[in-house]
């Protein structure tokens, strides 16, 4: 701690403060202690330092009609208390202590004349800080001396409190000014006082001097009245004659005690006149160490806007080095782009190659799917050939099955054949035999007619029908064996040529495909191989924009 605020009751400080807090056009007028510990006047006096700060949002958080609700009170002082600190820190750019706070709780309980003094003295604070300081400065000099002392070391401490080591060897010369200044002002006020309570005891003096005057210019008037009288009686005329010089003596003693008490008089007056000079010179004197004071003030706020501005370099500092540091890093980042510029050109190439070989990738599957319709057909009309085959099949196993049956009956009647040639073979020997024997006359009919003769009519009549029908049925039988077995060959060998052909071309569809899709697999690889070069590019130009 510097130096100390001389000595003050804590009753006279809030007395002195309550009767500043007058001064303020606010309702209710501040008299007592309990005319503040609501906070209600001090929000309003709040609003008159700063309206723009404590402003009606402000106002509308206190709440007035709260009576001796002691919770409501305490509730006030916090928030007044509360904006007091936000305003010294965000717009004086200082920071109070918490043992300089006043106990709000005590304040708002008990209504505690100390507590009282430091919210007043931190609300003066503000006054004296705030833009129109001038203004609330030319308030505080028009209040009683008395009051001003008190009020200006409550400005004092405050300005102690405030004070930082940094700035104390400047701010010496200026605290001894002012603490003269403050002694020299009461000495001043003290010999004013005494000045002004001797000029009212001469006064009064002087004014008890003329009246005794005017009652002895009164009886000697009426004195001179009595002897120009001519029937005034002789005795009147002795007493009267012995009471002149008595009155005569009387009158000298009070003509030179008045000449003393003018004298006197005079001598105040010049030495009330000589000290107003010198309140005058004081009071220019204590204004001039008040500028003096507001301008260290000043100078402690641009230590501290500079101190500010210092730390602010250090901070820009180590950023500019950050930001060397990162444009080192969008250097190689450009770099680094410029390859990826190139890459991404050649992969802007090779994107567009990839998209023309993708285009005739969706030609050729396009393609590949009317080749698979095509397939399918082909498949389908497979399908339906192999079923005609089957048919076919089925229908040569039946004409074999024919062909085997006529078979069968050409085989019984070839047998039948050979028994009727064996019979007539039978016949001819017999006859043979018999011709040999000579069982038979000269001149006999031939074997043929034996042998007619010797069967009977109906026999030989139907063996001779059947031989006419065994040569027709053999005629017809091979004529249509023939063209039945040529008519199924050449449907066999229709069937299997197309069904070769269908093989060869569902082979050759089937080599196609494959083709088709290792062609697309190689386009699909090849686009995601693309893709992530292209992530990769995007990344890091992602990174780049970031380092800008």
């Amino acid at each position: 701690m510097l130096f100390g605020p001389p000595d003050m009751d804590e009753g006279n400080t809030c007395s002195s403060l309550l009767t500043w807090m007058r001064t303020f056009d606010v309702e209710p007028i501040c008299y007592t202690v309990n005319d503040v510990s609501d906070g209600v006047a001090m929000s309003c006096a709040l609003h008159h330092i700063d309206p723009v700060w404590f402003d009606e949002s402000f106002l509308a958080k206190i709440k007035t009609d709260i009576g001796s609700n002691w919770r409501l009170k305490i509730s006030n002082l916090k928030k007044v208390l509360k904006a007091i600190v936000d305003y010294y820190q965000e717009v004086l750019g200082q920071s109070l202590e918490a043992d300089s706070l006043p106990d709000v709780a005590l304040l708002g309980e008990h209504a505690h004349s100390g507590e009282a003094g430091k919210l007043l003295q931190l609300l003066l604070g503000c006054a004296v800080h705030c833009a129109k300081r001038d203004e609330h400065i030319q308030t505080i000099m028009t209040l009683e001396e008395s009051i001003q002392h008190v009020v200006m070391a409550a400005i004092q401490k405050l300005m102690m409190r405030d004070v930082d080591v940094t700035t104390a060897e400047p701010l010496r010369d200026i605290e001894a000014q002012l603490q003269q200044a403050l002694n020299d002002l009461g000495e001043a006020l003290q010999a004013r006082d005494e000045a002004l309570r001797q000029c009212q005891d001469v006064k009064l003096q002087l004014t008890s001097v003329e009246e005794d005057r005017g009652v002895l210019l009164a009886e000697n008037n009426l004195l001179k009245e009595r002897l120009n009288q001519p029937d005034c009686s002789i005795a009147s005329t002795r007493g009267t004659a012995r009471r002149e010089p008595e009155l005569q003596r009387r009158l000298e003693q009070l003509q030179e005690e008045l000449f003393r008490v003018e004298v006197s008089r005079e001598e105040f007056r010049v030495r009330c006149e000589e000290l107003e000079r010198e309140a005058l010179l004081q009071d220019q004197k204590n204004r001039q160490l008040l500028s003096i004071a507001e301008e260290a003030q000043s100078m402690k706020d641009e230590m501290d806007v500079l101190r500010h501005s210092s730390d602010r370099v250090t901070q820009l500092e180590a950023a500019v080095e950050s930001y060397r540091r990162k444009l080192d890093d969008l250097g190689d980042l450009r770099r680094q782009v410029r390859e990826l510029e190139e890459r991404n050109s050649e992969q802007v190439r090779s994107t567009m190659l990839l998209e023309e070989e993708l285009r005739r990738a969706n030609a050729v599957r396009a393609q590949l799917d009317a080749f698979k319709e095509q397939i399918q057909e082909v498949q389908d009309r497979a399908s339906m050939e192999a079923r005609r085959a089957d048919k076919f099949d089925f229908e040569c196993k039946k004409l074999q099955e024919r062909l085997d049956t006529v078979h069968k009956e050409k085989e019984r009647l070839r047998v039948e054949r050979n028994s009727l040639q064996e019979a007539i073979d039978d016949l001819r020997c017999s006859q043979e035999r018999a011709k040999y024997l000579g069982n038979l006359p000269q001149g006999s009919p031939p074997a043929r007619t034996l042998d007619q003769e010797m069967l009977p009519q109906e026999l030989r009549q139907r063996l001779l029908d059947l031989q006419h029908e065994n040569r027709q049925l053999r005629v017809v039988q091979e004529n249509a064996e023939n063209n039945e077995i040529v008519r199924l060959k050449t449907l066999v060998e229709d069937g299997e040529r197309q069904r070769n052909e269908l093989l060869t071309e569902n082979r050759l569809l089937n080599q196609r495909v494959l083709q088709l899709q290792s062609s697309v697999e190689s386009l699909q690889n090849m686009l995601q191989e693309r893709g992530v070069q292209a992530s990769d590019s995007i990344s890091l130009t992602k990174k780049m924009e970031e380092h800008r």
